[in-house]
């Protein structure tokens, strides 16, 4: 055998050898959810979760939940003639999650900051989302429409960035351990959400995990939805009894108000 052909079989061998040990290198990450189920009935006023695991040391967390991607339209506003804002026809925004919260740590959240570059070359912002997303007429200018619609998100308390919720705990051994208390707000769709954790060292995710979380309606609120969605005309004939019924207790209470002066 030539010595040229053993350095090619050589270099062959630590090719194959090579790549999956890189892909070895991201540890998973075991996750603790607590409620695994959100149960959102009529006093439901948001609920706080707890997201627990182990890192390795020197690392950073953060803990993005997202839900699914869909298909959102909406109206473009603008101004007619310099003068009168109307709907100045619709966009189209797809592939983009219903939910979408980030709960860095603060030392990752000042990377971000401090590291736009490296940030967004790790995937996990709105920088990378953006990039996911597609907006049409393609003729739009992605950057405000995909800036507006995160605003309109976040005024709805479905996006957003939500700092000091990651606390940590040394354990030794090379690793240590973390807890984020997250916040979910209380217009909270009924959906499974993705929970996925990432710890990054050195500008580099080092470790990933993911578990799902589930928001369901009960009890009444579970029934309305229901007859809403199965049942719309009746839903529909009873919201007008309702509202009429509303209106004439309120007719009488004010009116016997008015009298007893």
């Amino acid at each position: 055998m030539s010595k040229k052909t053993l350095c090619v079989m050589v270099l062959v061998l630590v090719g194959m050898f090579r790549f999956p040990a890189r892909a070895s290198d991201t540890l998973p990450i075991e996750l603790q959810v607590v409620p695994s189920e959100v149960r959102m009935g009529l006093s439901y006023n948001g609920v706080e979760v707890s997201i627990s695991g182990e890192i390795p040391s020197g690392s950073e967390v953060l803990v993005r939940i997202m839900g699914k991607p869909e298909h959102q339209r909406l109206k473009k506003k603008g101004r007619a003639l310099g003068l009168l804002w109307m709907n100045m026809g619709a966009v189209s925004i797809d592939n983009v999650p219903n939910v979408f919260l980030l709960y860095p740590s603060a030392a990752l959240a000042d990377f971000a900051r401090s590291q736009p570059g490296q940030w967004r070359r790790l995937g996990l912002g709105f920088e990378a989302l953006k990039n996911r997303v597609e907006i049409l007429p393609s003729t739009e200018d992605k950057d405000t429409l995909f800036g507006e619609f995160v605003k309109l998100k976040e005024d709805a308390a479905l996006y957003g960035t939500i700092q000091d919720a990651i606390h940590y705990k040394e354990k030794g051994g090379g690793e240590k351990s973390f807890t984020c208390v997250a916040p979910l707000p209380s217009n909270l769709p009924q959906d499974e959400f993705s929970i996925d954790v990432v710890a990054v060292k050195d500008g580099a995710i080092v470790a990933r995990g993911t578990a799902p979380i589930r928001a369901v309606e009960t009890g009444v609120t579970a029934r309305l939805s229901s007859l809403a969605f199965n049942h719309g005309i009746l839903y529909g004939v009873l919201a007008v009894l309702v509202a009429i019924l509303a209106g004439l207790l309120t007719g009488v209470i004010f009116k016997g108000g008015k009298g007893a002066h």
